[in-house]
């Protein structure tokens, strides 16, 4: 196949993140592309990880970061450019100028939270060579760098009807692969009274209302567990260790490190509900597909999410589980209770969502998008 040399570019994911190496780059190198990774680790790769070449950077100073992906990226020599922010869209459309490649351009958030994280890490990392990026400028200066984009992709509908209008753009969302944790998928009989939560841990994704709802389940099922799996640091959730200490919850409330992608299904397993109570902010009050949503209904849980009108869409939609008043502890609470004393009821959403994962909500299906994308740029 010629023309089917990809370079999938970012600064700020990992190389190993979800969407962009276990979906999109294995998609790909199953259909006979060449595709390699560059991006920033804390280990230094260059080598070869289950067809998909990965090439890291292990720079700590931005700069010098984004110069060193840059050069990589450069020196491969692909035919197609994929890249996942702002700068990696930047250093594509300098390598397009000089090499005349094609760019994909694969937006994962909404343009707030974008343009937001490069201004707190500029602030973080004291970045006074990119602040003028940063005031004001970079949504424009983003703007400006559409124009050099071949194709676009979106996880959702909403970036894409905002931002990609009269674009050549592709829905691409971020469903989970039928295959995810297929070892597990088949074991039932849960005897432990488990909720999961899978994700970044933080007050804006309802880590403190969470808590205080088991301590209202907590009165009528002694023995729940609360299980946060995910990355927690204090400075994001003030307030939840005082609050599990002086209520006497370390029996009830667990928190387990960021795991590999691989492990995930192990702790999806072991749980009856999964919870997803996003806080009333505009990035998620806009969300249609968040990723976990989709990955508990693959493993048949029943969900307590947020009812902010595109999230509750889905979850009444397809019968899948209750959707609650996120800022209410109560609502959450009851909504628990309420699933883990009707368990036929329970099973039911499950199985409801389950069915919905394999008929309409997988990334095979999303696969074919992608190929689609390809097919088209490549010919």
């Amino acid at each position: 196949m010629e023309n089917n040399k990809v370079c999938m570019l970012t600064t700020s994911h990992n190389p190993f993140d979800v969407r962009i190496f276990y979906k999109e780059a294995k998609s790909l190198q199953k259909d006979r592309y060449r595709v390699s990774i560059v991006a920033p680790y804390n280990e230094k790769i260059n080598k070869d990880f289950e067809g998909v070449h990965i090439i890291t950077i292990t720079e700590k100073n931005h700069l010098l970061k984004w110069v060193r992906i840059f050069y990589e990226g450069l020196r491969l020599r692909a035919n197609v450019y994929h890249c996942h922010e702002p700068i990696s869209l930047l250093l594509c459309v300098i390598i397009k100028i000089l090499t005349g490649r094609k760019i994909v351009y694969d937006i994962h958030e909404y343009a707030t939270y974008r343009h937001s994280y490069w201004g707190s890490e500029s602030k973080k990392n004291n970045l006074k060579q990119i602040n003028f990026l940063i005031n004001g400028m970079l949504p424009k200066i983003e703007s400006f760098l559409f124009n050099f984009v071949d194709h676009f992709i979106s996880v959702d509908e909403i970036i894409a009807e905002e931002e990609l209008k009269n674009r050549n753009y592709t829905v691409i969302p971020n469903f989970p692969s039928l295959y995810f944790g297929k070892d597990y998928l088949k074991i039932e009989n849960k005897t432990e009274n488990i909720c999961v939560y899978i994700g970044g841990v933080s007050l804006d994704r309802g880590s403190l209302n969470i808590i205080k709802a088991s301590k209202i389940i907590k009165e009528h099922i002694s023995d729940i567990k609360i299980l946060f799996v995910g990355e927690f640091s204090e400075d994001k959730n003030e307030g939840v260790l005082n609050y599990v200490r002086g209520n006497n919850l370390s029996q009830n409330i667990f928190f387990t490190p960021p795991v590999y992608y691989t492990e995930i299904p192990k702790y999806l397993n072991s749980a009856k509900i999964g919870l997803m109570l996003y806080q009333p902010l505009d990035v998620y009050f806009k969300c249609v597909y968040p990723i976990k949503m989709f990955e508990y209904m693959l493993f048949a849980l029943p969900i307590v999410s947020s009812n902010f009108p595109r999230i509750s869409q889905t979850i009444n939609k397809e019968k899948c589980g209750i959707a609650v008043d996120p800022a209410s502890s109560g609502d959450i609470a009851n909504a628990i209770i309420y699933l883990i004393e009707h368990p036929e009821e329970a099973k039911k959403m499950g199985e409801n969502g389950r069915k919905a994962v394999e008929e309409k909500y997988n990334w095979g299906i999303m696969e074919k998008r992608l190929l689609m994308v390809y097919k088209n740029l490549t010919k």
